[in-house]
């Protein structure tokens, strides 16, 4: 029969933090792995219980869960169903982890054997990805996969905003300017679009560019008052700064922009029908003398 001592000689050595408890939640081995992840010295960790490990939680009675695991002789699984653990160090830092156990018997006892990984840098790099998927890389505005994720019936946008304006844009003299200039001056001129879009709104409203030289912006309205008027100021101001000259490389441009623009639930109570709504209504106006479209002008089918 292999002894308590050769099974902890031979997890010593292994690279994954592994620690070893009893029914009492009492450590009674951990390698020096798994010491080091936590800031203990090996002898101090002994000292310990598995809670002092995890951060405090009401929800959860870690003591009670791995005792009950210990005695039930199933297969070795995740130790909850959530995607990570929060965990503490000695020093009181928080961190992520994923932690697997295994129930075995060593001798006469029983004891829950768990592998413990940092899934910290793991979930930085989820998010990071996560949230570069939602971005346009040339202009770091919003894309319109994100669009998709706020049109969601259960995204917090829809949640939060009682009231949303809408402004499609696009520009009026781009193409000619890519097609002659090249793409290279044609990315620069989005950018410097894009830029002038952020200087011209609220922080807290949201941009996109959901096309070549087509972007939307969503205004949150929900505090205030005069709508209409809010958003053709802001539709004033950003034909205004887009409309003046760009200097780009060693041309100097005038990009010229037509907006529709319509209120969310007034117009529509479906803020995508509105979307598409407010597209016609820029066509409309870059068709028309008025360099803003309103969505209610639209003509009736």
């Amino acid at each position: 029969m292999t002894s308590f001592s050769e099974i902890t000689d031979f997890l010593e050595f292994l690279g994954d933090a592994i620690l070893i408890a009893n029914d009492a939640s009492e450590i009674v081995f951990a390698n020096s792995a798994c010491a080091s992840l936590f800031g203990y010295t090996p002898d101090q960790i002994l000292k310990l219980h598995v809670d002092d490990l995890m951060v405090k939680s009401g929800r959860f009675d870690h003591k009670e869960y791995l005792a009950t695991y210990i005695h039930s002789n199933t297969a070795a699984k995740d130790m909850m169903a959530r995607a990570a653990i929060p965990c503490v160090t000695s020093q009181g830092e928080e961190f992520n982890a994923r932690i697997s156990i295994a129930s075995v018997e060593i001798g006469e006892n029983k004891y829950g054997v768990a592998t413990i990984q940092d899934y910290t840098a793991i979930q930085k790099t989820i998010s990071t990805l996560k949230s570069n998927s939602n971005v346009d890389v040339l202009t770091n505005l919003f894309n319109r996969r994100y669009l998709h994720e706020v049109l969601r019936e259960d995204s917090r946008i829809l949640a939060s905003w009682l009231s949303i304006g809408v402004l499609y844009l696009d520009l009026n003299k781009f193409k000619p300017v890519n097609d002659s200039l090249g793409h290279g001056v044609g990315d620069e001129i989005l950018k410097i679009v894009a830029n002038r879009l952020k200087e011209t709104v609220r922080f807290n409203d949201i941009l996109f560019r959901v096309g070549g030289d087509e972007f939307l912006v969503l205004l949150n309205l929900t505090e205030v008052l005069d709508k209409f008027d809010i958003l053709k100021s802001i539709s004033g101001k950003i034909c205004e700064t887009i409309s003046a000259p760009i200097s780009v490389q060693d041309y100097t441009v005038d990009i010229g922009i037509s907006i529709g623009v319509g209120i969310y639930p007034d117009d529509s109570h479906d803020l995508n029908n509105l979307i598409n709504l407010a597209d016609k209504a820029m066509y409309l106006s870059k068709n028309g003398d008025d360099s803003v479209g309103y969505v209610y002008q639209l003509p009736t089918e």
